[in-house]
């Protein structure tokens, strides 16, 4: 008696080990996409974090100096560059002090800071005033691109323009803000 090959069992074999292999494969990007989603996890942390280390830092300098509607933490000597606009406007009423945008760059990072106060209650009689200080800051992924030079004399329009690519970049990540308060009385300005 010959026993003759069954041609039907080597197919069946190769189909099982590709079905294995499809297995594999699906559980392989899985684990992929599982780790990519928590790196880009850590990286936005890092952002978050930087950006509150910074709106800590200018909130409670400025809050040393009373809360004064002067302020620039370009005065910090970190490296703080005034953006927008070039001129100071100071809005004695409240509001966004001068309208300023500060860029500063912090371990390859572009952290944008605007701030803002507002004189929430006087009292007359002793007069005093509550001011609330708010700073806001966001960090942006890393920013190695040369079209962006730190220099003073750097126009408003160019820096613009190399900020606007960066604006897609930012608004990947939720911004900070700090709030402070300060009493002004009438010694203190």
């Amino acid at each position: 008696m010959t026993i003759r090959p069954r041609r039907f069992a080597s197919a069946a074999a190769l189909i099982e080990v590709m079905v294995a292999m499809v297995v594999l494969a699906v559980a392989a990007l899985g684990a992929l996409s599982y780790q990519y989603h928590a790196a880009a996890q850590v990286r936005t942390a890092d952002k978050q974090i930087t950006g509150t280390q910074i709106a800590r830092l200018v909130l409670e300098d400025w809050k040393s100096t009373g809360g004064a509607v002067a302020y620039d933490p370009a005065c910090l000597g970190l490296g703080f560059v005034t953006v927008f606009p070039e001129e100071n406007h100071v809005d004695h009423t409240g509001g966004h002090l001068g309208s300023k945008l500060y860029i500063l760059k912090v371990d390859g990072k572009l952290v944008l800071t605007a701030l803002s106060y507002r004189d929430i209650a006087r009292d007359d009689t002793s007069a005093m005033t509550l001011r609330e200080l708010t700073v806001v800051a966001q960090a942006g992924d890393d920013f190695t691109s040369s079209d962006l030079s730190f220099d003073s004399g750097e126009s408003f329009s160019s820096l613009w323009a190399a900020l606007s690519s960066y604006a897609q970049q930012l608004s990947q990540v939720a911004p900070v803000q700090m709030t402070g308060y300060v009493r002004i009385d009438a010694s203190s300005g």
